[in-house]
């Protein structure tokens, strides 16, 4: 059965602060959870929005000023270009509540490389205990966007059922038990599909199937109170950032991910043994194709040879968005991916002041330590001269994406985001960043202006 657990989140948005961006206070109502089931949801949800994110830029508000308070608009063009592009879904989050002494702030952004972007970012509450996740679809962005969707009530459900008995421990069997039963209900989609028999359109089954079909590596992680704890399956990663010392500037990174693929010996050692007699990675990736060996979704990689057959009758004269790729080589043995993830468990010390989360697209540009480094020094301030970053923007999940792809050098930084896809797809990935402040940040208040909650999740 596909059903889940909604849970109805609460959120109070509006405009304001000293930073000019989206802010917002995060509270979960007081639900009574609903039963959703995922085939119906993907059966009532209409035509993918296939254009959610290719609006242009909003024109650049005459008040926009720099980190130095500087009016944009009186910068250069590349200037106003970078910041427009860098600042187009930014968003300011702040959790409060009453467990936790400080307020917890939350910076996100993303910029598109592909057209649509197939990456998707969620914040959500649970009482006192924020849900994060960013997922990174690959050959389409349906996966990610069935996980930005529903995939924080299915952790929600867990952590109410499993570590509300079972304290930190079940905080991680909740988390794999959350991407367990996910994977396995979008694997389901075929069987759940075929039943509706000629109740739907062929291509509104297209449409359904295609969340199991494509992929999306996935990290999500449940910050409550002091102890943080990360779930993911692929090649996302998340990084605490803690200071070593508050006269000399200087910040360790803690990475609590490991990627999950050919550079992992463990991976490789896991997937060979799991086929043994076969070459299930070929050129680097799984059966010579996906470089991730971990991965919500990709069914291509798991469903049985019987599921393969009626999908390519399904799929048979379709092209463009539903254009069926075929089955691989070599397809002896599935399932050759899995999205079980690996965990990690974080016990919040007085020095970590912030945690990164980010798709690949920032990781295959910058390290770990640089990333920390970054949001360091936007933690220092912008008074603070740094000879390595670039101390231009206020929000912090920008800066990391300005620095990733140029720092300095404005025109460098323009020419980057500048290239159209599919063109960019060449010179860098869709870029997802997430920055948890576990303490507000000195001198640069979001306002307390009295907000009206909605009953919508935070997701994009």
């Amino acid at each position: 059965m596909f059903g889940i657990h909604g849970l109805r989140i609460g959120i109070a948005a509006g405009r304001g602060g000293r930073r000019g961006y989206a802010t917002a206070t995060v509270v979960l109502s007081a639900a009574r959870a609903a039963k959703y089931v995922l085939v119906s949801t993907l059966l009532a949800s209409g035509v993918f929005a296939y254009d959610r994110f290719a609006a242009p830029a909003p024109p650049l508000s005459p008040l926009a000023t720099d980190a130095h308070g500087e009016p944009v608009l009186l910068q250069s063009a590349s200037h106003q270009y970078v910041h427009r592009t860098l600042t187009a879904y930014a968003r300011v989050w702040r959790h409060e509540t009453k467990e936790r002494p400080s307020p917890v702030e939350i910076h996100s952004t993303c910029v598109a490389s592909n057209d649509p972007i197939e990456d998707r970012h969620t914040v959500a509450a649970l009482g006192p205990t924020l849900i994060l996740g960013v997922h990174d679809g690959h050959s389409g962005w349906q996966c990610a966007d069935t996980l930005a969707n529903v995939f924080h009530n299915y952790i929600g459900r867990h952590l109410t059922t499993t570590a509300g008995r079972d304290g930190v421990s079940g905080v991680a069997r909740a988390m794999v038990a959350a991407y367990d039963e996910f994977d396995t209900n979008l694997m389901a989609l075929p069987d759940q599909v075929q039943k509706l028999g000629n109740a739907v359109s062929v291509e509104r089954k297209r449409e359904m199937v295609l969340p199991g079909m494509v992929g999306a590596v996935s990290i999500s992680a449940v910050v409550d109170g002091k102890q943080v704890t990360v779930a993911h399956a692929g090649d996302c990663r998340a990084v605490i950032g803690r200071r070593r010392s508050t006269t000399t500037g200087d910040w360790e990174s803690i990475s609590l991910t490991e990627d999950h693929d050919v550079h992992n010996p463990s991976e490789v050692v896991r997937v060979q043994g799991e086929h043994p007699g076969e070459v299930p990675i070929s050129r680097g990736r799984i059966l010579g194709r996906l470089a991730p060996f971990r991965a919500c979704g990709d069914g291509r990689y798991k469903w049985s040879v019987a599921i393969h057959e009626w999908l390519a009758e399904l799929f048979d004269g379709a092209e463009g968005k539903f254009k069926y790729r075929t089955m691989p080589k070599n397809y002896l043995t599935p399932p050759y991916v899995t999205a079980h993830p690996d965990i990690a468990t974080h016990d919040l010390a007085e020095e970590d002041e912030f945690m990164v989360i980010a798709c690949d697209g920032l990781w295959e540009r910058v390290s770990a330590a640089d990333v920390v480094s970054m949001v360091g020094a936007y933690v220092d301030g912008p008074d603070q001269v740094s000879d390595r970053w670039a101390q231009s923007d206020r929000h912090a999940a920008a800066h990391v994406i300005r620095n990733a792809i140029g720092g300095k050098d404005t025109e460098q930084v323009a020419s980057t985001l500048r290239v159209p896809a599919p063109l960019a797809r060449s010179i860098r990935d869709d870029l997802t960043v997430v920055v948890v402040f576990f303490r507000p940040i000195s001198d640069r208040g979001l306002g307390n202006s009295p907000l009206a909650p909605t009953a919508y999740a935070l997701r994009w």
